[in-house]
């Protein structure tokens, strides 16, 4: 996992990714709570959750590929968050889905359920960055060591 994390004293959470506007960057002050195991370590607090990082497993920065920039998780809707086209394929990639989009003159592309390619130009049906979803945890099927989306959530690209 790229990122560890402990709440309340005794709740431990990890994730390939942050969401929901969460960075390492952002400080809450409110991580005073001692952990239930080790009275002298801080383990979060009230809503507040102690960050850990693995730089091994931690992407440096949002990827780019192709002219497109990662725009996050987000929900996906029904009628569909892109409703340009879209490909599906056992060997899908980040880049593949990329190269499919904007060789159609796409402004935007996203992946989900790790083989499932959706392109368009705007988001549609009421789709939103601000719907941001924690479900984007399926490994690509053509490269197991990128993300490509989850169970209705749409990992976002655009140019």
């Amino acid at each position: 996992m790229a990122y560890a994390g402990v709440e309340y004293g005794s709740e431990c959470y990890c994730a390939k990714a942050l969401a929901n506007g969460a960075s390492m960057s952002l400080s809450s002050g409110q991580c005073y709570m001692p952990c239930s195991g080790d009275s002298t370590s801080l383990c979060g607090g009230p809503n507040a959750i102690q960050l850990y990082s693995n730089p091994s497993a931690t992407p440096a920065a949002a990827k780019q590929i192709n002219g497109f920039s990662q725009a996050g998780c987000i929900q996906e809707v029904n009628g569909r968050a892109l409703n340009g086209t879209m490909t599906a394929a056992d060997d899908m990639t980040v880049e593949k889905c990329s190269t499919f989009c904007a060789g159609g003159g796409f402004k935007m592309f996203g992946l989900e359920y790790g083989r499932e390619c959706y392109c368009g130009n705007m988001l549609a049906n009421g789709a939103s960055t601000s719907a941001v979803s924690q479900m984007c945890n399926k490994a690509c099927a053509g490269d197991s060591t990128e993300i490509c989306g989850g169970p209705a959530a749409l990992s976002l690209y655009t140019s």
